[in-house]
């Protein structure tokens, strides 16, 4: 259905399962579709990057489509040397997400999911909240936690 239904616009969609081999990045357009799936032991990275569908985006002039490219190859090399077994915190994941090669001007939250335990945590850049009365809330709904 995420592959098929008719969109109104091009998008990526990051689909988790709660087992490792159940992850995959599914890249869209209003008709098309291309699956990435993540290779077992290495993470899967999403950068606004369509890697199979469109492959000569970055010719477009687009600036998102120019910076994808170079945004995913940071993230990826952020994490070459991990391998399945190494846990990562969330301040490591964030470090990564917030390298001055990867986040752009326009990101607006970093969501950092991990179906295994139902957790969804989501941070907001500082920049976006300094000087404005923001206090951490935690909300338990079904049987997931979200951090906001």
């Amino acid at each position: 259905m995420l592959s098929t239904t008719r969109l109104a616009a091009p998008c990526l969609l990051t689909v988790v399962g709660t087992q490792n081999d159940q992850r995959v990045v599914i890249e869209r357009s209003p008709r098309k579709h291309a699956r990435r799936w993540g290779e077992p032991g290495r993470p899967l990275a999403a950068t606004n990057d369509y890697r199979l569908l469109f492959t000569s985006a970055a010719d477009s002039g687009e600036k998102l489509y120019q910076t994808s490219s170079s945004r995913y190859e940071a993230l990826c090399g952020l994490f070459a040397d991990h391998t399945a077994d190494q846990e990562v915190d969330d301040t490591v994941l964030l470090r990564a997400l917030t390298d001055p090669a990867v986040m752009q001007d326009i990101t607006a939250q970093h969501v950092i999911m991990r179906p295994y335990s139902h957790e969804i945590r989501m941070f907001v850049p500082r920049r976006l909240v300094e000087g404005q009365n923001v206090e951490r809330r935690t909300s338990n709904v079904g049987p997931l936690t979200f951090d906001f």
